[in-house]
């Protein structure tokens, strides 16, 4: 989502570097050349030190946010020392990638990015949520937070439109602040997508305590879809998206494809595109992850989810909602499953082909939603800085 974002801004927002909060600055160089890396706690010393500061002087509502955000990355810094040098180098825009970050699941992970919404609120700088995948949020702290940032930001932009508008309006966020683009990526697997459709079952799992699958039915999921495999006669291929050593999808995807595929399986995940090419492999996808879905969807190939918990139905749900019957999820929750996925899987396979055009179709009509909102948010701000 990253990659598609900055490609974007740079597109309507050519005259203005673009400064990326991160963890990964090297990685950042690679994907997203030209960008300008921070650390968190690099970003809020450039805050106080005058490299970013503020368009004019410092609102007293400014002062809570950047003391907690201080507080929460650990810098002992007493709020009555902290003041923010004025100074001309302050941020034209803020803006937050697509990500499926406000959940409970990612609470610390969506409290840092509301600092920087609230941030730029309160030094009135021009802000923008853009291809968010909202909920569950049960977290009366969490929804009352987001709810109140999204309120004043100029642009929230939803990846799908089947729970996130109302948990959206439930939050007090009005419709005239809300569009449902889709998700981010789409334009850079749909580029990518090859003429027709290729022969392989493309396979992901991702066991993390957020999606809900484990070791418990590790193995039946294995055997479910090798037999699968063998059925179709096809290759099943690796198709991870995350690397992170608490959630990595390739220990999991080793189970099923075998330990022989450990350097595909590293090389795919490498870069978006490596990742969106072995997608364009297959003929069906068959997913815990949600990018993996979006990357197989985006190039015209048919997708069975795997959902074991609320926040990969909403997501597999969503997907549904943008792509059409070429969405597909399996509870695994449910008696039986296994059953249900291999008839689904097998029913997806045989209608691939006459499937493609509709998902092509949708994927365009997201990608030209997004290209407007990303329009509009340019104008939003250029125009109000030539105030």
């Amino acid at each position: 989502m990253l990659c598609s974002q900055v490609r974007r801004l740079k597109e309507h927002l050519p005259d203005h570097p673009l400064h990326v909060v991160t963890d990964n600055p090297d990685r950042l160089q690679l994907l997203c050349p030209g960008c300008l890396p921070m650390t968190a706690s690099n970003a809020i010393h450039a805050l106080t030190d005058g490299t970013i500061g503020l368009p004019g002087p410092l609102p007293r509502a400014l002062y809570p946010v950047i003391g907690r955000y201080y507080h929460a990355a650990d810098h002992r810094l007493r709020l009555s020392s902290l003041r923010l040098r004025k100074t001309k180098r302050y941020p034209f825009a803020v803006t937050v990638t697509g990500a499926g970050i406000f959940t409970d699941s990612f609470r610390s992970e969506a409290t840092a990015l509301l600092y920087w919404l609230e941030y730029a609120q309160a030094a009135r700088i021009p802000n923008a949520i853009f291809g968010q995948g909202l909920g569950p949020i049960h977290s009366r702290r969490l929804a009352k937070r987001f709810g109140a940032a999204a309120t004043r930001t100029d642009m929230l932009t939803l990846r799908e439109g089947s729970t996130g508008p109302a948990l959206a309006k439930s939050l007090g966020i009005p419709d005239s602040l809300l569009t449902v683009t889709g998700d981010e990526a789409i334009d850079l697997a749909y580029d990518l997508k090859p003429k027709s459709l290729a022969s392989c079952l493309g396979v992901n799992v991702r066991m993390a305590p957020y999606s809900g699958v484990a070791d418990d039915i590790a193995d039946d999921l294995s055997a479910t879809i090798r037999s699968l495999s063998t059925d179709l006669k096809c290759e099943a291929i690796p198709l991870p998206i995350s690397q992170h050593p608490i959630d990595s999808d390739i220990p999991g995807i080793l189970k099923i494809v075998g330990s022989q595929y450990g350097q595909e399986a590293h090389d795919c995940a490498a870069s978006p595109w490596t990742t969106a090419l072995q997608a364009g492999r297959c003929r069906l996808v068959i997913t815990g992850s949600y990018h993996a879905g979006v990357f197989a969807l985006s190039q015209g190939i048919p997708v069975m989810g795997l959902a074991k918990s609320g926040y990969y139905t909403d997501k597999f749900r969503g997907l549904h909602h943008q792509f059409g019957p070429g969405m597909q999820w399996c509870d695994l929750s449910v008696p039986a499953w296994q059953v249900s996925l291999r008839e689904q899987a097998i029913a997806l396979w045989k209608a691939a082909d006459s499937l493609r055009d509709g998902l092509l179709s949708a994927a365009r009509l997201q990608i030209e939603a997004t290209d407007k909102a990303y329009r509009s948010f340019a104008e939003i701000a250029l125009r109000r800085r030539a105030m």
